[in-house]
């Protein structure tokens, strides 16, 4: 008998404390009748194929797929959704931490809502010793009319495998790869849903101690910019897709002055608009 849900988690050279919380939240969900698909996406890392096996000597729902060569996440992504037996996929990076009633409450919503494709919950911040940030919770606002305030929080995305299999799975991008699938399941009426409760943690970006987090910022908004090219028919119908672009060239200007330049331009930006919003 197939799972009701197949969870899907790429890695590649997450540190060991970080997937092993992870992946041990998954272990835990209320909803027990899954299968876990690790897509480990990195062949050389030895470390992480030991934890997993490690993992999988004591849990019978881990799969374990290596891929002869890297595949980049969203490939990675795909190789387990075409390997999932469930009813549904719920998309999980393995640097996240699921509360443990997520997917329950989420195959509940979804047999409850049968019109509904795709749900999407909420997201919080945290700071590396696992506390949540002050005001960084994000809800998922599938039902704005407006494509650029459209919060859809990816990885907490459960989507009906039939539908994700149809559509092909994820672009061959390297960035961007979420809003681009966002986008196809737009343009096709797929129904979005939303739960408004927390379903997941992750560790906050300016908490991070990842060097590379600028240049990972920089082209995630060469990937915005991408989109709203390769969407421009659409997106620019949007009342407000200038704004949006202007903000994400202005941002990515920015961002090549350095990190601590680009925090003191988002810090001056956000008191021009304060300042515009108390004057207007």
């Amino acid at each position: 008998m197939n799972p009701k849900v197949s969870v899907i988690i790429p890695c590649y050279n997450e540190p060991e404390n970080v997937f092993r919380r992870s992946l041990e939240s998954v272990i835990r969900q209320t909803l027990e009748d899954i299968e876990i698909i690790i897509i480990l996406d990195n062949p050389d890392n030895n470390e992480l194929k030991d934890i997993i096996g490690e993992y999988q000597s004591r849990c019978d729902k881990i799969v374990l797929l290596t891929p002869e060569n890297n595949l980049g996440r969203g490939n990675a992504r795909n190789l387990g959704i075409w390997s999932a037996q469930g009813k549904y996929v719920a998309i999980h990076d393995a640097d996240d931490i699921d509360a443990p009633e997520r997917l329950g409450e989420q195959y509940d919503y979804m047999e409850e809502n049968p019109e509904v494709g795709v749900v999407f919950s909420g997201t919080v911040f945290t700071d590396e010793q696992g506390s949540i940030i002050p005001d960084s919770k994000s809800t998922p606002t599938p039902e704005s009319k407006s494509l650029f305030q459209k919060q859809l929080n990816h990885q907490t995305m459960f989507i009906k495998t039939e539908i994700i299999q149809a559509f092909g799975g994820y672009a061959d991008i390297n960035y961007g790869e979420d809003i681009d699938l966002w986008m196809r399941l737009y343009l096709e009426d797929i129904q979005m849903g939303k739960i408004d409760a927390l379903h997941s943690y992750y560790l906050s970006p300016l908490e991070s101690s990842h060097s590379d987090y600028i240049e990972k910022l920089k082209k995630w908004r060469l990937s915005s910019l991408q989109f709203y090219v390769k969407y421009f028919r659409h997106t620019a119908r949007d009342p407000l897709f200038f704004r949006f672009l202007v903000t994400t060239l202005s941002d990515y200007v920015a961002l090549h002055f350095g990190k601590k330049n680009y925090i003191k331009y988002r810090n001056f930006t956000s008191r021009v608009k304060n300042y515009n919003s108390e004057n207007k």
